[in-house]
């Protein structure tokens, strides 16, 4: 094969963090992500996580080549996270084979991989990027915060999202807390399976832990604030009975729930088999920081 043939992913960066940092709070918890991050993206988003890489005017972007992943056999990381404004849309086919091909060089230590999304995209691409091997989506909803034209495709995106990937990670960015709470309750009622993430600005933290308090108060739900430095609202909870099944304190995190043959986490209390992959990994990594690779 020539040089000119070697399949290669255009990117910002790649990292690897541990996955309670993304977050990633169903997709292996206490493990390690590999993130790889793409730039560009089908709107010029002013409040989206990746509002600084929507235009790649100016962006020293790289070339990952795909058979130089070598390096995942030393990391050994848990999780695949192809992170971005909207991979699904600016990034495909070129990522479709990046799951199979990270986790033949990780050695098989990559068990799980997920895509992110912010609903921009057809039930079709999602389907294909199940097809594919990708087995979770970091959904990030903007709705209550960025004028979006298509409101209904966002909305049927995720609950596509929700019917097809094993878990479902909702990103809330906080705006304002009343809209933000009613936005929150709509996504635990209608998604109940799902980690739904309150993403504070700095200086409004206080707002998401209050949020997050309350719709965990009155339902079963697993709703976080973050960034989550305490360690005070993160166990992750059976969805029918509440009881903890993912235990988070500032030592480490452990799966207190038994595992079933995919890894899903059923809880010890009632049996339920929540949508959560605890993987292989039961207690933090001592990783604490995101380290950029590439």
């Amino acid at each position: 094969m020539h040089s000119s043939e070697i399949p290669r992913v255009t990117i910002v960066y790649a990292s690897l963090l541990p996955a309670e940092e993304v977050p990633l709070f169903h997709a292996c918890p206490g493990g390690t992500v590999f993130r790889v991050v793409l730039p560009g993206s089908p709107i010029s988003c002013n409040a989206c996580r990746w509002a600084s890489i929507v235009d790649t005017t100016g962006l020293e972007l790289k070339q990952l080549s795909l058979d130089r992943l070598g390096f995942l056999a030393i990391s050994r990381p848990n999780v695949l996270l192809v992170d971005g404004p909207e991979p699904l849309s600016t990034s495909w086919p070129e990522i479709a084979d990046l799951h199979q091909r990270a986790k033949e060089a990780s050695r098989n230590s990559i068990e799980f991989s997920v895509i992110a999304s912010m609903g921009l995209v057809d039930a079709d691409r999602l389907e294909e990027a199940h097809n594919a091997g990708y087995r979770g989506v970091l959904f990030e909803y903007l709705l209550h915060i960025e004028k979006i034209a298509n409101v209904s495709r966002i909305i049927n995106a995720l609950k596509k999202a929700y019917e097809v990937f094993d878990v479902v990670e909702i990103l809330v960015p906080l705006g304002e807390p009343r809209r933000t709470k009613h936005v929150v309750y709509g996504l635990a009622e209608n998604y109940p399976e799902a980690a739904i993430h309150i993403i504070a600005r700095e200086g409004n933290e206080d707002a998401a832990y209050s949020i997050a308090e309350e719709v965990r108060e009155k339902k079963n739900a697993n709703v976080y604030p973050h960034p989550e430095e305490s360690f005070t609202l993160t166990d992750t909870v059976c969805v029918k009975c509440g009881a903890v099944i993912v235990e988070r304190k500032p030592w480490g995190i452990r799966v207190q729930a038994r595992r079933n043959m995919d890894g899903r986490a059923i809880c010890s209390s009632c049996g339920r088999v929540n949508r959560v992959l605890s993987c292989k990994t039961f207690l933090r990594r001592a990783l604490h920081r995101e380290i950029v690779v590439y």
